[in-house]
């Protein structure tokens, strides 16, 4: 009896010892490694009494992973003990090789830690013919039928060929205005003239040389004397000596009086003169010649100076006229058929339009997913994904967001709160407006919509669509220049493509 009484005060007293020492906890992975954007299960198991009071750990900590979802408990009985476990959906973004952190089970307000887990990420392999994508990111064009490149590459080739063209006229103009030179060919024919010849030849030479002569001044002067007679040809030359300033002495115009006279009379009495006599008159007239060639170059040269260069520039007048002309003719028939804004935003290169007209991305973003088109894919910044195009002022954030202690979504606080951040980063004269919103895939929601003044002191429009549920929030935040058409319509384009999923 008094053992039985001793056993008894044993029990009681190393009882709770011996159901603490049978109390564990354990965490287990279905797999030790994945790929950027897959799952793995978590499982914490736990052994206790019955009637113990086992907590699981909630919300994010599971770090540097990300929980997606918890699942519910499984109770299972091992006697005289439960074995309970706990399911978790763990995801993440970035590879490499991460070490979960020990989780933190409470059993009869007494805490327990799991064994640290390793896990390693893979990137997605670029290669797939061995390993197929995860989270492929299609590429959407916004239709721009009316391209501007045919109209400008037709004005680039319209004003190349008026270039060729100017070139081949040129060149065929200068080839056809090219002679033999008039001076060069009198001398030929005077030299020529200078041979022995026969007497009775001498009209013959006087002939052709005093036909040279005039041909020469008739040609070269500008003066008719082809039809003149030997004194009219005198006085022309007298007069000519007068006006023009060719200087010719008196003593050459006497002695070309003789050799006229000598050339009248071998012409028409068939006057016999020495090879001496017709020598001298030739070399006269080869004299006379070449001093109206050297005055007639002075007096072109001094009269052509100043024309050359006014002709010069107005060559180059012409040349930028003619470049104008097509590129003026050029740009109005990009602009009938493009608009005249289209057109100057095309020619000036805009930013807002390249971005617009640019190879949209369609892509899923957070869990649950927020699926949105965008002109570049976002870049996953701590927790949100943000899109920025700085010279233009042009922003897009999409955040999902976990709050364990959220029972339910409130939207009206949520727009309060990002206007308020609005606010801290230097935006002032908010003028919010709020509404109802619907997805593309019928997902009701919240809208926020308004204009302000950013902190560069550009009037701005934004946009903050709110969605989500109990424990979890959707955001998607829109900026972008108020007077900006490109940048209203690439938000338009954008808020069109919203679709959400609100199922944990």
């Amino acid at each position: 009896m008094r053992i039985r009484k001793i056993a008894a005060v044993v029990i009681v007293l190393l009882g709770p010892y011996f159901s603490l020492s049978a109390q564990s906890v354990s965490i287990a992975l279905d797999r030790d490694s994945l790929l950027i954007g897959q799952q793995v299960q978590a499982t914490l198991s736990v052994q206790a009494a019955p009637e113990s009071s086992v907590l699981f750990p909630e919300g994010q900590t599971f770090s540097p992973v990300e929980v997606i979802k918890i699942l519910a408990t499984d109770t299972l009985a091992e006697r005289p003990q439960l074995l309970l476990e706990k399911k978790y959906l763990l995801s993440a973004f970035d590879p490499g090789e991460f070490t979960i952190v020990p989780q933190q089970i409470t059993i009869n307000k007494r805490p327990y830690l799991t064994p640290q887990l390793n896990i390693y990420v893979q990137d997605v392999a670029v290669d797939t013919t061995k390993q197929g994508l995860y989270d492929i990111k299609s590429f959407i064009k916004v239709a721009n039928p009316q391209s501007s490149w045919p109209f400008i590459m037709g004005a680039l080739a319209l004003i190349l060929l008026s270039v060729v063209a100017y070139i081949f006229y040129k060149r065929y103009k200068k080839r056809a205005s090219t002679a033999i030179d008039l001076f060069e060919e009198t001398l030929g024919i005077f030299e020529s003239l200078k041979e022995p010849r026969d007497s009775s030849a001498t009209h013959q030479t006087y002939f052709k040389a005093t036909i040279a002569f005039k041909h020469y001044i008739t040609s070269r002067l500008g003066i008719s004397a082809n039809e003149r007679t030997s004194a009219e040809l005198l006085l022309l030359l007298e007069n000519l000596n007068e006006s023009r300033h060719y200087e010719i002495a008196a003593e050459n115009l006497t002695e070309l009086r003789k050799t006229l006279d000598r050339s009248d009379l071998a012409k028409f009495a068939n006057l016999s003169v020495e090879t001496a006599i017709i020598r001298e008159d030739l070399q006269l007239l080869i004299h006379l010649i070449s001093q109206f060639e050297q005055k007639k170059k002075a007096e072109i040269e001094a009269q052509e100076i100043q024309p050359k260069q006014r002709k010069s520039k107005k060559k180059r007048l012409l040349a930028i006229a003619a470049v104008a002309i097509l590129l003026l003719g050029s740009f109005g028939v990009f602009v009938l058929q493009e608009g005249l804004n289209n057109a100057i935003d095309t020619l000036t290169f805009n930013t807002s339009k390249r971005m617009y007209e640019s190879e949209w991305v369609q892509s899923s973003y957070g869990f649950p997913p927020v699926q949105i088109d965008s002109p570049e894919a976002l870049l996953r910044e701590e927790n949100e994904f943000v899109f920025t195009k700085e010279p233009i002022d042009f922003e897009l954030i999409v955040k999902v967001v976990f709050d364990e202690n959220q029972a339910e979504l409130d939207f009206r606080a949520k727009s309060e709160a990002q206007l308020n951040a609005f606010e801290a980063l230097g935006y002032n004269n908010i003028i919010p407006k709020g509404e109802l919103f619907t997805s593309s895939n019928n997902i009701q929601g919240y809208r926020s919509h308004g204009t302000a003044t950013n902190p560069n002191k550009e009037i701005v429009h934004f946009e903050h669509f709110i969605f989500g549920g109990p424990k979890f929030s959707q955001e998607i935040i829109l900026v972008g220049r108020a007077n900006d058409r490109w940048a209203d319509m690439a938000i338009d384009r954008i808020i069109e493509s919203i679709n959400v999923s609100t199922e944990l």
